[in-house]
């Protein structure tokens, strides 16, 4: 099935499923029929069961998501809380947390767009280092 696991428990639901690559604990840990996910960090998209096309890089990026559908999550906890992520970026630490029913969505920024509700397109000012 092309599958790759990494860590404890990486990929440990896995049945028919096919490329998928999960590095860290508990990365992808409940994923069943996904295919097409890259998921690196400790519990990165642990419980997605059926999304595709979709990739977190952090711990407990994408992690609640049960079904994540050409989404990115970039940053420790990005989408972390997400209920749903079709279609959303999410870029920065925390950057979309708590996003309920996120489809469609940009959050750029630590912090971005951390209790966001549907459709969202949110960034955070960095400010100026002079």
């Amino acid at each position: 099935n092309s599958n790759i696991g990494i860590g404890d428990h990486a990929l440990f639901s896995i049945s028919s499923g096919a490329s998928n690559l999960g590095i860290g604990q508990d990365a992808l840990l409940a994923t069943d029929t996904s295919s097409n996910l890259l998921a690196f960090g400790n519990e990165a998209m642990s419980g997605n069961i059926n999304g595709t096309g979709s990739m977190a890089i952090g711990s407990g990026a994408l992690k609640t998501a049960t079904a994540p559908s050409d989404s990115t999550a970039i940053g420790n906890d990005a989408l972390g809380n997400a209920t749903t992520a079709v279609n959303v970026l999410a870029i920065g630490t925390t950057a979309g947390r708590d996003a309920s029913g996120a489809n469609d969505c940009v959050f750029l920024g630590t912090g971005a767009g951390v209790f966001a509700a549907g459709n969202s397109l949110a960034e955070r000012e960095l400010p100026s280092r002079n």
